[in-house]
């Protein structure tokens, strides 16, 4: 199968930005911080506890198009296969402050995991006394890559368990890669929280969800990033 040559986009350097504005003029309940390549809920119950993720772009209508009632409060983007930076991450986090606490769902890639969880310990960091609202779920669903497999690609993070009031444990887990699965966690674990579950019961939810699912990808054929030509070989691309 060959690559598709033709796309219906204005500008290849705004379409990420251009595909966010789309989304929120059709869906009025949600807004955009361009800057940040944000969607949030508009005027979100404070009340209860939300719900964040975000990756890059490219993978609609992942992560914005789940942002709504009883899903995800808020997405951060990034540009087209590329993570969006801790700074973004930061501003979202602020975006959707609440007197509950927020739960952080990303999949399992470096540049994601990285990048939110950096923006985490920032936060926690500039508010030591709401440090404890913040909590960190870690989606691994692909089974498509074995664990010992996993190793050599780096698909890997580090959780620290406290075990007692004096010392650390540290130890390495192994996960494949987040994929279509991570909505399942969004529906069951926004689903909490939008009927009043505490921080601690959405965060246990949204983990016994990810520990439990499995996805197998299945592509026809290879994919390319910003319009750049992937062989020679291929036509020439044409923006429409």
């Amino acid at each position: 199968m060959s690559v598709q040559n033709k796309h219906l986009l204005n500008d290849p350097s705004s379409l990420v930005l251009d595909s966010l504005q789309g989304l929120c003029a059709i869906n009025p309940q949600l807004a955009l911080d361009a800057r940040n390549k944000t969607v949030y809920v508009k005027n979100h119950d404070r009340s209860k506890v939300a719900l964040m993720c975000g990756g890059g772009a490219g993978h609609e209508p992942a992560h914005a198009g789940f942002v709504g009632k009883g899903m995800l409060t808020c997405a951060v983007s990034g540009n087209v296969f590329a993570s969006p930076n801790a700074s973004q991450v930061r501003q979202g986090i602020d975006l959707i402050d609440n007197d509950k606490g927020t739960v952080i769902i990303v999949k399992n890639y470096t540049g994601d995991v990285l990048n939110f969880g950096l923006a985490k310990e920032q936060y926690a960091a500039l508010h030591p006394k709401k440090s404890e609202r913040l909590k960190f779920v870690i989606v691994g669903d692909d089974v498509a890559v074995g664990r010992e497999q996993g190793k050599i690609v780096g698909r890997r993070y580090t959780v620290k368990s406290i075990t007692s009031a004096t010392s650390a444990l540290t130890r390495v887990c192994i996960l494949c890669s987040g994929l279509a699965g991570t909505v399942l966690v969004y529906k069951i674990a926004g689903a909490a929280a939008h009927r009043g579950a505490h921080l601690d019961e959405v965060y246990t939810i949204a983990t016994w969800a990810a520990n439990r699912l499995a996805t197998v990808g299945v592509s026809l054929g290879h994919t390319h990033a910003s319009l750049q030509r992937v062989t020679s070989s291929q036509p020439p691309l044409k923006i429409l």
